[in-house]
This record gives structure tokens, sequence and C-alpha cells, in this order.
């Protein structure tokens, strides 16, 4: 399988605020373009437990990076707590003439790589 584009990239901090002053200095931010939620929460449809977050988005060329500070225990608060932070989430979209057939394979078309597994 190949990934043809990234759509969206998020690591986890423990700081978003720094992170994000970080990551002004590598990248040009458009603040216009800039999405900035603090106490954002991610409700778990299964179970309905609730994570709160701090988050930014932004678009670096044609993909989206995400910055995530953890603000609540939850699945984000254990992998900064686990690995200290990090690449988290990779949204990509596959060519689909190139997927590998057989053994389920893949969903055509998309393909999402999170906390260290293939989802």
């Amino acid at each position: 399988m190949a990934i043809t584009k990234f759509d969206h990239i998020a690591i986890v901090v423990p700081n978003l605020d720094e992170a994000l002053k970080h990551f002004r200095q590598i990248f040009d931010i458009d603040d216009d373009k800039l999405i900035y939620e603090r106490d954002y929460k991610d409700t778990d449809t299964k179970t309905g437990n609730v994570e709160i977050m701090y988050f930014c988005l932004f678009p670096v060329g044609e993909v989206y990076f995400e910055i995530v500070e953890p603000a609540s225990e939850g699945p984000v608060m254990k992998f900064l707590q686990r690995t200290g932070g990090g690449l988290h989430a990779a949204d990509g979209r596959a060519d689909p003439a190139r997927l590998v057939r057989g053994r389920g394979g893949l969903a055509a078309g998309g393909h999402r790589h999170q906390s260290g597994r293939a989802q």
C-alpha cells in the first residue's frame, strides 16, 4: 500500500502554548487559519467517557497539523504518560490500486495510524 497524501498529522505535547510557540518558529502559521480551542470535550461514543483536551489545528501546505495537550484522564493522557508525547495520528489517503488484498486488507481510500498501531 502506498500513501499518496497526508490529510492530517497530530502530535501530543505536555504544553500546547509552548509547542505552538516552537512551531511558529518552524512554520509560517496564518492566524486567520489557526483553530485554537481549550476545554474541547471528546466523547467516546462506545463508553460515553469524556476526555478534555486543548488543541490547535493549522494548515501546512495541503496538510493539517494538529497539536494536542490532554487536560484530563483518558487515552490521550495515557499516550502522553507512556511516550512523553510525539506523533499520535497520521491520516492519509492511499492509492486504491495498490492496496494489499487478502487478510481483510484495508478499506479503499484511507488509512489511519494512531498511537503506534494501524486503525
